[in-house]
C-alpha cells in the first residue's frame, strides 16, 4: 500500500480529482493562490509532477486518507473527480473532519446537485448548462446581433427568418448541381458523347 499524503504544506485550494477539470481548475487559480491536486491515478499524477504542478497521489474514497489529512491552511476544495459517489463522498468527509470552507463542484445532472449540496458542497455548477451559457455568452459577445436589430432589418435573416427559408428549400426539393461543381466520379467518355 502506498503512504497516504498528510500535509498539504502551504496549500489553500484543495481539488480532488486531476483529470481535465481539475486540471483546467489548478491552472486558471495556480498565479493566485497556492494549490495542491489530489488524484488516485499513478501515472496522471506522474504527469502532473513532470509538468510542475503539485499533485499528491491518495485515494479520496479511502478513510485513512482523511484521518491522516491535516488541512489546516486549505480555504476552499475544488471536487473535480467525474463519479458523483466520489464527490458526495468526499463532501462528507470534508464536512465530518470539521472542514467549514466552500465546496465547489461540478454536475451533469440535476439529481446529482441536490445529493451533493446535501453532502456539504457549497457551490456547484451544472456543467452542460454553464457551457451552454458560456457558448451563449461568446455568442452575444462576439458579434450575434440581438433580436430587436432583427426586427429592425427585415432584410436580414433572423431565427424566424432562417426557418422559413428552410422550409422553402424544402418544399423547392433538391438543389439542382451547378456545372462548375467538381463530379465526384467521372465516367469515362463513350463514342456518343463528344
Amino acid at each position: 500500500r502506498d503512504e497516504l499524503p498528510t500535509d498539504l504544506g502551504a496549500a489553500s485550494v484543495l481539488i480532488l480529482g486531476m483529470g481535465r477539470t481539475g486540471t483546467a481548475a489548478y491552472d486558471e487559480i495556480t498565479g493566485h493562490f497556492a494549490v495542491t491536486g489530489i488524484d488516485a491515478d499513478t501515472y496522471r499524477v506522474a504527469g502532473h509532477v513532470a509538468a510542475g504542478r503539485n499533485v499528491l497521489f491518495a485515494d479520496v474514497e479511502d478513510a485513512g486518507f482523511w484521518r491522516g489529512l491535516r488541512m489546516s491552511r486549505v480555504e476552499g476544495v475544488i471536487l473535480a473527480m467525474d463519479n458523483v459517489a466520489a464527490k458526495v463522498s468526499a463532501a462528507r468527509a470534508l464536512r465530518t473532519k470539521g472542514f467549514s470552507g466552500p465546496i465547489i463542484a461540478h454536475a451533469l445532472y440535476e439529481d446529482h446537485v441536490l445529493r451533493l449540496k446535501t453532502a456539504g458542497a457549497t457551490h456547484i455548477y451544472q456543467t452542460m448548462n454553464q457551457a451552454g451559457i458560456g457558448l451563449a455568452e461568446m455568442a452575444r459577445r462576439d458579434g450575434a446581433r440581438p433580436a430587436a436589430e432583427h426586427e429592425a432589418d427585415p432584410d436580414q435573416p433572423g431565427p424566424l427568418h432562417v426557418a422559413e427559408m428552410r422550409a422553402q428549400d424544402q418544399e423547392r426539393g433538391p438543389r439542382p448541381q451547378r456545372a462548375d461543381r467538381p463530379r465526384r466520379a467521372r465516367r469515362e467518355p463513350t463514342a456518343e458523347a463528344d
